[in-house]
């Protein structure tokens, strides 16, 4: 999810069982709102971006392999939508996600394991 305006990210999140906009709309998402509210001050204009996974030859995309790369770009882009993963999560060493197209993230790519533990703490 990003701002209309400012293209900052506000909330990263995947639909693997559902549509985004149900994903969206359900009522697990009420805190995500709230969370943006309080970080801005309001509930601003948002576009949702959509992506898609490309893996290597012979990798199969899991659900585990899918929340661990949310979770990756979650801590590094520390969007104020969502909670878990901000400040520390597990690692899946070596996976490597980069990041092609339209992406308004501040990186193009991230690696596992990149991320410094001591400002975990």
């Amino acid at each position: 999810m990003q701002h209309r305006k400012s293209r900052r990210l506000l909330y990263l999140g995947k639909a693997d069982f559902q549509t985004v906009a149900e994903r969206l709309r359900c009522r697990s998402k009420l805190g995500v709102w709230a969370r943006i509210e309080d970080e801005l001050g309001y509930v601003p204009d948002c576009t949702a971006l959509l992506g898609e996974f490309e893996v290597a030859p012979g990798v199969r995309l899991t659900q585990q392999m899918l929340s661990d790369t949310e979770s990756l770009l979650i801590m590094g882009e520390d969007t104020p939508g969502n909670r878990q993963c901000r400040r520390g999560r597990i690692t899946r060493p070596g996976l490597c996600v980069a990041c092609l197209g339209q992406w308004p993230g501040r990186a193009r790519s991230y690696l596992d394991n990149d991320f410094d533990d001591e400002i975990f703490d």
